[in-house]
């Protein structure tokens, strides 16, 4: 189809991006899990910190590369 030419992310991007923040969330997980039955949910700052993390980890080359993968230079 047409996304990798709609839609540069898709093709680089998205799956490390979620990938690290759900590999975040649990370690996360697992730490809070020790000795007990239920697990709270993280708060919200606490999330957003993940994504920013996430976010910050793609380098810019990855962003260019997509765009490049995609035909858009």
């Amino acid at each position: 189809g047409f996304t990798c030419v709609l839609q540069p992310l898709d093709v680089a991007i998205n799956k490390p991006f979620k990938d690290r923040i759900r590999n975040t969330y649990m370690l996360w997980a697992a730490r809070n899990m020790l000795g007990k039955e239920k697990v709270k949910s993280p708060d919200r700052k606490l999330i957003l910190e993940w994504i920013q993390a996430s976010w910050d980890a793609i380098a810019p080359d990855m962003v260019k590369n997509a765009f490049r993968a995609c035909g858009m230079q």
